[in-house]
């Protein structure tokens, strides 16, 4: 396992520098968004708040809009649980059989995230729109009657399509369904086709991609937190709510997150 750890450190570190490999980075970059936006969800759900949705941005930015809850876990929530969620994927590689569910329920976790809650607004009309241009898809695949009949629905599930489309587009949501859809597919995939070691080192992969990416945004956190004026940021909502300034919460939550990893690192050399 230390190996494997070894080994998708050094494939993330060199994809990092490798001209145009931004191509197989980027979407891991917007997972460990869709995590973050995840865990500030997880944390206003678990405290009987509400959540209104949650966005990922191509800049690799997101937002999640929530209401009552623990205003303190729920701030919390995001870069903790990022750092927290990629050393849970990194504890898991240990056992094949730990990666493969894992692996499962991150993509069923990502699926009913993106399905509940993907853009700032209601989720059913993209379900609607979905059902109703597969529907008229099949129609025209199906009806043996006149081509203008085909032509009809061809041009309906056209339309249909188009409108949800337009609908992700408009309430800020279209990327997030993709890249929920796409990273749901992948990982459930993966749990259940792919070898044991190839699933130990996917699970070794994404731990440490989300794991250095998570103490990469504190880092940016801190220096966000030195301008002036403060960006708004969870650290600023901290401070604003309970008092000390951004840069203070910053530093506590990187000192949990070294913390965190460098634990994670240890566990895996002493078993080895």
């Amino acid at each position: 396992t230390l190996i494997l750890v070894i080994a998708a450190t050094v494939v993330f570190l060199l994809l990092s520098i490798v001209p145009f490999a931004g191509l197989i980075t980027y979407p891991i970059r917007l997972l460990s968004t869709f995590v973050h936006e995840a865990g500030h969800a997880i944390a206003a759900l678990i405290t009987f708040g509400d959540v209104h949705g949650l966005v990922v941005r191509t800049n690799g930015s997101g937002t999640t809009w929530t209401s009552g809850g623990s205003r303190f876990l729920i701030s919390t929530a995001g870069y903790l649980g990022t750092t927290f969620y990629g050393v849970g994927m990194l504890l898991s590689s240990r056992n094949s059989s730990w990666s493969r569910w894992a692996l499962g329920i991150s993509g069923a976790g990502i699926l009913l995230f993106t399905s509940f809650y993907a853009g700032r607004g209601a989720t059913w009309p993209v379900f609607v729109g979905s059902a109703f241009t597969l529907a008229a898809l099949i129609g025209g695949l199906t009806i043996k009657r006149s081509s203008l009949v085909r032509a009809g629905m061809w041009f309906t599930a056209l339309f249909l399509a188009s409108c949800t489309l337009f609908y992700m587009w408009a309430t800020d949501g279209l990327l997030t369904w993709v890249l929920g859809l796409g990273w749901a597919t992948i990982l459930l995939l993966a749990a259940r086709h792919t070898a044991a070691d190839t699933a130990k080192f996917i699970v070794a992969f994404l731990g440490v991609s989300v794991a250095l990416n998570s103490l990469h945004d504190i880092f940016v956190l801190a220096g966000l937190s030195l301008a002036v004026p403060v960006t708004h940021t969870d650290a600023k909502s901290m401070a604003d709510t309970f008092g000390g300034p951004a840069i203070m919460w910053a530093i506590l939550w990187g000192l949990i997150a070294i913390t965190a990893v460098g634990t994670t690192g240890f566990i895996l050399v002493r078993e080895a």
